[in-house]
């Protein structure tokens, strides 16, 4: 079937989109995407806490040593 015909049958017969497909691969991609990015802001949260609980008992030490 060349590009012309197929274009005189979709306008002959019409079109038809299923969303039902297309939503569902959108939604599966979304949660991978959202899991992803939680383990990742989890990641970086624990790291961060560990890195300015450091800081902070350093920065008591040196309080408390003066």
């Amino acid at each position: 079937m060349t590009r012309k015909e197929k274009i005189e049958a979709i306008c002959t017969k019409g079109y038809q989109l299923d969303f039902g497909t297309v939503f569902e691969s959108a939604f599966e991609n979304y949660k991978k995407i959202a899991l992803y990015a939680g383990l990742m802001l989890l990641v970086f949260s624990i790291l961060m806490s560990i890195i300015l609980m450091a800081g902070l008992i350093s920065y008591i030490g040196i309080i408390v040593v003066r």
